[in-house]
């Protein structure tokens, strides 16, 4: 089978590692590429389909009736399953890992999947080496995925279900592929719960999809990929999108177009690498239940407001935070010994509070965010100079997996 496109992941070299680390980018799909041609959002950051063609994107509207309400944030992904008589229309959506997966190590895969009125019985989980934009889904149903996901009959319509799934890594396997692997003989087919048989019958014959959410791989030992820089690794694959490049041509025609029409053309190239680039931490690993600092979080005198000089640091929290949705974030606030004690103790809760807003606007749902302020009263060193009041002004963070 000819290529027209193949991804390339660009691995370089990052200092800020975490425990139990998802490898999965932009597990929620809230990270969102900007159509350059509509100027609006069309496609979530790192994620594409097997073809030369698009996913269903929803962003969850209260306002809207038929919405329905992502596991977390604003929005979820989904595609079609199974379409009969039209199997060139069912899709599989594909990403690379932030990490190429190791031989023999055990990992942990879970997302929530969402069914309508009638589903496929199935869908499957594969690993690659390779990462491959097709001119058509054929050679998918060759695939034998390492997952396999049974729906049970008894699922209800609209509920968001929760799985997972261990398996031993052969080593190399640099993507992740979701879809229905089996040919349209095997694709099982049934109603959800409470749908009469009658309607089942005219269902099945319409455009079946399933939408996804929240996918998490990690691996069961922690210190398996502690030489992996995931966090630089996402900056660099967000920055490598073929589909949202226009400074060179490197598809013949334009996406839209009618994938019969187009020339194989095999991408050697996608973008330089960024130079390695450091944030410092306090702790070259970061680990849950344990406090830990981030440089430049700066804020006017006297004040919660941020300074823009924050917003890159700030930045990188958020990212954590999105590639690893099991965390939840305790920000807390601290000031030196200048002033008023019980007027440094308001300013150090309004300044986690306002570093909280910025994760919040930033797609980061609240419920997963506390903060608290400490004022003057927990510094890290004497106050008795400019340099160690500097020191004690500042912001501190902790990572829980079980609550804060």
């Amino acid at each position: 089978m000819k290529s027209i496109a193949t991804f390339l992941l660009f691995l370089c070299i990052f200092l800020t590692q975490m425990d139990s680390q998802n490898l999965i980018p932009n597990p929620s799909f809230e990270d969102v590429n900007i159509c350059k041609k509509y100027h609006e959002p069309c496609a979530p950051k790192a994620w594409r389909a097997t073809v030369l063609k698009n996913f269903y994107y929803w962003e969850y509207l209260s306002v809207a009736k038929k919405s329905i309400r992502p596991v977390e944030g604003a929005r979820s992904a989904g595609f079609t399953m199974f379409l009969a008589g039209k199997d060139f229309e069912r899709k599989f959506i594909q990403t690379p890992l932030l990490c190429e997966l190791k031989q023999g190590e055990k990992y942990n895969l879970t997302l929530h999947y969402l069914i309508k009125e009638c589903t496929v019985g199935a869908f499957g989980i594969y690993f690659s080496d390779t990462l491959t934009v097709y001119r058509n889904n054929n050679r998918m149903k060759q695939i034998e995925p390492q997952i396999k996901i049974q729906i049970p009959e008894d699922t209800e319509s609209g509920e968001w279900i929760k799985v997972n799934a261990t398996f031993t890594a052969n080593g190399g396997e640099r993507g992740l592929i979701i879809g229905n692997f089996n040919s349209d003989e095997n694709t099982s087919l049934f109603p959800a719960k409470g749908v009469r048989k009658k309607d089942f019958e005219k269902l099945k014959k319409r455009r079946i999809y399933t939408r996804f959410d929240q996918i998490t791989l990690t691996p069961l030992n922690p210190e398996a990929h502690s030489d992996c820089p995931i966090e630089l690794n996402l900056e660099q694959l967000y920055k490598d999108s073929v589909k949202h490049l226009y400074e060179e041509v490197l598809l013949v025609r334009e996406w839209d177009e009618p994938t019969e029409e187009l020339e194989e053309v095999i991408i050697e190239k996608i973008a330089d690498p960024i130079p390695p680039t450091k944030i410092v931490i306090a702790q070259d690993t970061i680990t849950t239940g344990e406090t830990f600092t981030i440089q430049n979080i700066n804020f006017e005198t006297n004040s919660a407001n941020l300074l823009p000089s924050s917003f890159r640091s700030l930045d990188r929290i958020r990212m954590i935070l999105r590639s690893n949705p099991q965390f939840n974030l305790k920000i807390i606030g601290h000031t030196d010994d200048i002033g008023n004690e019980n007027e440094n103790l308001i300013l150090s809760e309004k300044r986690a509070q306002s570093v909280a807003y910025f994760l919040i606007n930033n797609g980061i749902s609240q419920h997963r965010i506390t903060t608290v302020g400490k004022g003057e009263t927990e510094p890290i060193t004497k106050n008795i100079s400019e340099t160690n009041r500097f020191l004690n002004r500042r912001v501190e963070f902790i990572l829980s997996e079980n609550g804060l």
